[in-house]
């Protein structure tokens, strides 16, 4: 038995005790809930990240298995976030609407080199461009691609980077040459053939890009046409 002199020491250390394993407690669930609530904001900016890389390439036809690859992984980032937080506001029809984006992407639409309304525009999509690599290459999609898959969409979003800074700068050349600037419309062809080399693909695609650059070139220094062989860059 404890001496009664001692009980209230006994019952004062115990509610000390009490009161500090409470506070302990609580502070291990705030320290939980404040690192939920940061995981599901991290989860949230990987969403719009994806929404946006889709919005501001949409023009550049990116490959399907790329825009299915931003699709899913948004798909699964509202699975967590569900699994975080089931009472999330409306994540129930965020789930359902991210795999209805998912199921309904098309197909393929080809080489496409669509010419930017104008240089903020052209340098969306190259920011864009070297966002998507760096997700790709870097492994940080929620499903990662590897090897042959991955090379094969490198090369595929490189493709597509190099007809929009082909498209671009041949339009720039364009009005300049229009406007009988043709130093400076020989320098846009120039920054053309740089740009799309510094990528370091090696396609017949871009092989044909590079060749009509200096068809180009060539005319704009000597006023000889080539002999028509390649598609018009803007078609």
């Amino acid at each position: 038995m404890i001496p009664d002199n001692l009980t209230v020491y006994v019952a004062v250390l115990g509610m000390a005790m009490l009161t500090l394993l409470v506070a302990s407690l609580f502070s291990s669930y705030q320290r939980a809930q404040a690192h939920k609530r940061l995981l599901i904001q991290q989860l949230q900016l990987g969403v719009q990240r994806n929404e946006s890389l889709l919005m501001r390439l949409a023009p550049v036809s990116l490959p399907r298995e790329i825009r299915l690859a931003l699709r899913r992984d948004t798909f699964d980032r509202y699975r967590r976030i569900k699994a975080l937080n089931r009472r999330n506001p409306g994540i129930d029809n965020l789930l359902a609407q991210s795999e209805e984006r998912l199921n309904s992407e098309g197909g393929d639409t080809g080489p496409k080199t669509p010419v930017p309304a104008d240089t903020a525009v052209f340098e969306r999509w190259q920011k864009g461009f070297n966002e998507l690599m760096q997700l790709v290459q870097g492994g940080r999609l929620s499903r990662p691609i590897a090897g042959e898959a991955r090379h094969k969409l490198v090369v595929a979003i490189l493709e597509r980077q190099a007809e929009s800074i082909f498209a671009h700068h041949m339009n720039q050349a364009d009005e300049m040459k229009a406007d009988g600037r043709l130093p400076m419309a020989r320098r846009q062809i120039q920054q053309a053939t740089e740009w799309i080399r510094a990528l370091g693909v090696h396609t017949d695609r871009v092989e044909a890009l590079l060749k009509q650059a200096d068809e180009a070139y060539q005319y704009l220094l000597t006023g000889e046409a080539p002999t028509p062989s390649e598609e018009k860059y803007s078609a």
